[in-house]
């Protein structure tokens, strides 16, 4: 993989991780721990260039429905000095 490509991955992460510290101040989440999670480049490119499964993952930490945890994640981003653009939230599958 090349080094822009992890890059790119590592501040998605970063950016996620950020987000969900966010929701907590804001209270949208409760403040317990979150499961890692995974960002990948899709098997289908039409599906974006990086997935997260971050709202499936926290789904049961958070006692929350995962549509819900991703609209929160994606409410509090910042992709400030990142490769990002922007963000979408895919149903399940």
């Amino acid at each position: 993989m090349s080094l822009l490509k992890e890059k790119a991955k590592n501040q998605i992460y970063q950016c996620i991780l950020d987000a969900a510290g966010r929701a907590v101040a804001n209270g949208d989440f409760a403040a317990e721990p979150l499961p890692a999670f995974k960002v990948e480049e899709p098997a289908d490119h039409s599906h974006g260039d990086y997935a997260a499964n971050a709202a499936m993952v926290w789904a049961r930490a958070l006692k929350s429905a995962p549509v819900k945890i991703a609209a929160t994640i994606k409410e509090n981003l910042d992709f400030t000095g990142t490769y990002v653009k922007s963000c979408e939230i895919a149903g399940p599958g």
